[in-house]
């Protein structure tokens, strides 16, 4: 199951054993695509543990094993954006979306590189998606009221930001976006 997997995994670990506990952790996200634990344990080990280089040639060698592996290709992507490098991201989101489209996390990320090489529209969408698969995704509402702001639709962005605070509180981009979003409401209001 997911969770015998990730706790083997996170017992691998603790041990030192960081090579087999990927691969426990892999399984465990492969049983249960939405366990965000194993996601996060994998970025804790790959790059944190073994470097950027190391990393890439991990994820490489194990996807022209297991090419079909969302998780490989998600955790691929992840590396890339560690370095900003959403280029090389962008694919591997996709590949990982296209195997496993229910996981709304894949639509997140995917959307975050989007935005990070400013194609709001295709951002927008995923974060979209990711709403439609969990609506409890706070990270998304405040991606599409940061591009509700940039585009200057003040009401929609705060509705979207509101949201995302109702949903997680201390989310501090979020908070100041929703405080220029206000700020840009109020100055527009007073020039009419």
């Amino acid at each position: 199951s997911a969770y015998a997997n990730y706790f083997l995994g996170f017992a691998l670990q603790r041990q030192g054993e960081y090579e087999k506990s990927m691969k426990y952790y892999q399984k465990s996200a492969e049983c249960n695509p939405i366990l965000i634990r194993a996601y996060s344990a994998m970025d804790s080990i790959y790059p944190n543990r073994k470097g950027y280089q190391q990393s890439l040639k991990y994820y490489q060698e194990a996807l022209a094993e297991q090419p079909n592996s969302p998780v490989l290709h998600y955790q691929l992507a992840r590396l890339y954006m560690s370095k900003n490098n959403a280029n090389d991201a962008i694919p591997h989101y996709s590949r990982a979306i296209e195997l496993a489209p229910q996981v709304s996390l894949y639509h997140l990320r995917l959307g975050e590189a989007y935005f990070h090489k400013g194609r709001y529209t295709e951002s927008f969408t995923q974060f979209k998606i990711t709403v439609q698969h969990d609506n409890k995704f706070a990270a998304a509402y405040e991606g599409m009221g940061g591009i509700l702001f940039i585009q200057g639709d003040f009401q929609n962005a705060i509705r979207l930001l509101s949201k995302s605070l109702q949903l997680r509180p201390n989310r501090p981009v979020a908070q100041q976006l929703l405080e220029q979003t206000y700020h840009h409401l109020n100055n527009t209001k007073n020039q009419s």
